[in-house]
């Protein structure tokens, strides 16, 4: 169990992201659907997809940013507690072609989550043809903390994002991840 605010969550309730992003009628009665179309309906549950299109919208003002400097280096994007990360695949899905080469690295404590993860992107770059590339790891926070990824000092980012990191650690922690 991991603290959410003041709650505790269930590691893995990348399922229950799930079904805020799908925002669908699902259940196994008409009772069952409704409610459930009622709960991922509620303003905390569409925040979450406000969020991703807003993370999206980072991406591409990025990459536009970007456009004008010649460079053969891809645009390296990193996510902290990925999860799903269902706005890479959608960006991949909508912008296959993009100006220059994109890299993403996803870093996630939940590795159902991440093997997803994973196989949406990677399925979408496969399918689209796209000259993407993507790492994952799986890591603890702990770990992350003790030892920070190697690769965001050889290869500088354009985009870092932890959009929901902070939800499952403690406030204490926050300082010392930021750093």
């Amino acid at each position: 169990l991991l603290p959410v605010c003041g709650k505790r969550i269930h590691s893995g309730d990348f399922e229950t992201m799930g079904y805020i992003y799908r925002n669908a009628l699902e259940g196994d009665s008409i009772f069952g659907r409704i409610a459930h179309k009622l709960a991922v309906e509620e303003p905390l549950a569409a925040g979450v997809r406000t969020r991703k299109e807003l993370v999206k919208q980072l991406h591409r003002d990025e990459a536009e940013r970007l456009q004008g400097r010649s460079s053969d280096q891809p645009f390296r994007v990193t996510s902290l507690g990925s999860g799903l990360a269902l706005e890479v695949t959608e960006l991949v899905r909508e912008r296959p072609d993009w100006s220059r080469r994109a890299s993403w690295t996803l870093v996630d404590t939940e590795e159902n989550a991440l093997s997803l993860a994973y196989a949406d992107v990677h399925t979408a770059i496969r399918e689209l043809e796209s000259p993407a590339e993507l790492t994952c790891y799986h890591t603890s926070f702990k770990q992350f903390l003790s030892a920070p990824l190697d690769t965001t000092h050889e290869h500088p980012q354009h985009l870092i994002y932890a959009s929901g990191l902070f939800d499952y650690i403690p406030d204490s922690l926050g300082p010392t991840i930021v750093r």
